[in-house]
């Protein structure tokens, strides 16, 4: 993958991570029931509320696969194709750098919005 494919995945990568903490504390919240929504019907009210936190957290798994989709389209087609001496078979070993450099990016932007939630914004409160 060329370099500045590589850099603006990253660039999108830390942006995904550090807003998907917030969205996923929203979906985790619904979902559980703890957000406090005013409606007037209490218990359909929150049948709905945990059926949209379940949606949104669907929703974000479903942005995730088609993110690594993207990047699997975009990164080498180069696998490697091993040969067992044993036992004769061929076995094919796919490249994953992209992939696991990409998630490690997420998951560097959601620690970087908890470190700032904690030590910045919460302290303040």
């Amino acid at each position: 993958m060329k370099w500045w494919k590589r850099l603006f995945l990253s660039v999108i990568s830390l942006i995904w991570g550090y807003v998907s903490v917030d969205y996923l504390y929203i979906a985790l919240g619904n979902l559980t029931g703890n957000r406090v929504h005013g409606t007037g019907n209490e218990i359909s009210g929150t049948l709905l509320w945990q059926l949209a936190g379940f949606g949104s957290f669907i929703i974000w798994l479903l942005l995730l696969a088609a993110y690594t989709r993207m990047i699997r389209f975009l990164s080498p087609k180069v696998d490697m194709i091993e040969v067992d001496k044993q036992e004769k078979n061929p076995k094919m070993k796919r490249k994953f750098f992209d992939i696991i450099l990409q998630y490690g990016l997420i998951v560097t932007g959601m620690m970087i919005r908890w470190a700032y939630l904690c030590l910045i914004y919460l302290p303040g409160r």
